[in-house]
């Protein structure tokens, strides 16, 4: 009996290899499929798409436009203004002016040509163009931070994406193995084994379900993150295969104080907000000296020509100007006041911001150091489950651990795989989450190391395998 036993388990084993072996994901197949209709994209890909196509990006340059704009119409009026006027007429009737000439019928025209150029203003053009200028660059820090939230979308996508595959993978297994079990249970049931009790193959049919209900779960997880991929690359109406179907992560030795000065250095919205202080200290200059005169050249020049006088006239002008005003019901020191204010808010603006950047990128470090903690930790406890799972299934075979052991720990396995699955996600979440904190490639996606974690993965391969025979 014992014997029979052993070579059923042998059995059994065997076909769990070859089913492990066709679950395996095939380079060479996938290659083929992405000559047959769909492209596959790495991370690098994904990166460049969503820098240059994600929709975000394109409502940022519009208003980077119109500040450019803003700039190009404030140095106008720093350039002399040439102006005409050209006009002409025609008498319908007499005016009935008696002892003058007769009006009717008669035509006039006339073309006058004007010059004016602002030549001293008490630098309000020049502080004018200087805080639009201000304002331009903040628009441009504002676009790098735009970018870089489009490349924080499209990497969490795409891991999640990896994640969701690995996860159905790791699932699928799961259930094939206890599907070959509870053959193996039902056969040593109706043999009346003292290791199967009825109760606990049932039990089997019951935890089956419970995965394959997780199938759909997944499925919807795939699709989204699918989903959310193509829209953060600028693709929404394509579904994307992408190059890694498990989660990949690198070992990065990263401490708080260098995140925080990598944040302080790099950060598109203190820059912009910087910026920003700049142009509100340029208004309250504007706006106090805008009853101030200013001194303009000017030019003008007239000729006229008419059908009722025996000759064409012409005049000419050229002169200096000074413009001010010496009463506007205090509009001036409405402005400046205002614009004092807004100096003050923009100087609180900054300062507020720069709390909630340390709080981020304190926030983001703890979070990778707690991922990464959980992730050593659940690594070990799925190493060591798979062990236990070994145990059992060889005890098992010598009548030494029943049916409701091998379950357990098959069961176990299926947690300890979703841990470990979960905790690298998060913790390339949490690293996608401490670039986009510090506004730096403090962990570099677009150059992802792989060496690491594919002899990894040829190790659990391998381990898994071992357990199965």
């Amino acid at each position: 009996m014992i014997s029979f036993r052993l070579s059923h388990y042998r059995l059994l084993s065997l076909l769990c290899l070859l089913l492990l072996f066709n679950a395996v994901p095939c380079p060479a197949a996938e290659t083929a499929a992405s000559s047959e209709g769909y492209e596959v994209f790495s991370v690098t890909d994904c990166i460049n798409m969503a820098d240059s196509a994600n929709p975000a990006i394109g409502l940022t340059i519009a208003r980077l436009q119109e500040a450019g704009a803003l700039v190009k119409e404030a140095r106008s009026h720093l350039f002399p203004e040439i102006n005409y006027n050209l006009s002409a007429r025609r008498y319908a009737d007499d005016p009935g002016l008696e002892g003058h000439l007769d009006y009717e019928g008669k035509e006039q025209m006339s073309a006058a040509l004007s010059f004016s150029w602002p030549v001293y203003s008490w630098n309000r053009l020049s502080n004018n163009v200087a805080a639009e200028e201000h304002e331009q660059i903040a628009r441009k820090w504002e676009l790098l931070r735009v970018r870089e939230k489009a490349i924080h979308e499209a990497i969490a996508a795409y891991w999640t994406l990896a994640s969701s595959t690995e996860s159905r993978y790791y699932l699928d297994i799961t259930i094939h193995e206890l599907e070959l079990f509870q053959e193996s249970a039902r056969a040593d049931l109706a043999n009346e084994a003292p290791n199967a009790l009825e109760k606990d193959v049932l039990q089997i049919e019951v935890e089956i379900n419970k995965m394959q209900a997780w199938l759909g779960t997944l499925d919807r997880w795939y699709g989204t993150a699918a989903q959310g991929l193509a829209i953060a690359i600028g693709r929404p109406a394509l579904r994307p295969r992408i190059a890694d179907n498990i989660v990949r992560y690198k070992k990065s030795a990263i401490s708080y104080n260098a995140c925080l000065a990598a944040a302080w250095q790099h950060r598109a919205e203190l820059k912009a907000s910087a910026e920003r202080i700049k142009s509100a200290g340029l208004q309250i200059d504007i706006n106090r000296r805008l009853n101030w005169p200013t001194l303009s050249l000017f030019a003008k020049g007239m000729m006229m020509e008419d059908g009722y006088s025996p000759s064409q006239e012409s005049t000419g002008v050229v002169g200096l100007s000074l413009k001010g005003t010496i009463f506007d019901g205090f509009r001036q020191d409405a402005k400046t006041a205002r614009a004092q204010a807004r100096y003050r808010e923009t100087q609180s603006e900054h300062r507020l911001l720069q709390d909630e950047i340390r709080q981020q990128v304190y926030s983001a470090y703890l979070k990778v150091k707690e991922a990464y903690r959980k992730l050593v930790r659940f690594r070990q406890a799925r190493h060591a489950v798979l062990q236990k799972l070994e145990l059992v299934r060889s005890g098992y075979a010598e009548d030494v651990s029943d049916v409701e052991d091998v379950l357990e720990t098959q069961v176990e396995r299926r947690f300890r795989d979703r841990d470990y699955i979960f905790t690298k996600l998060n913790l390339l979440l949490a690293l996608n989450d401490l670039n986009l904190a510090c506004g730096a490639r403090i962990y570099d996606f677009s150059r992802h190391e792989r060496q690491i974690e594919d002899r990894q993965r040829k190790t659990e391969i391998q381990v898994e395998n071992n357990n199965e025979g």
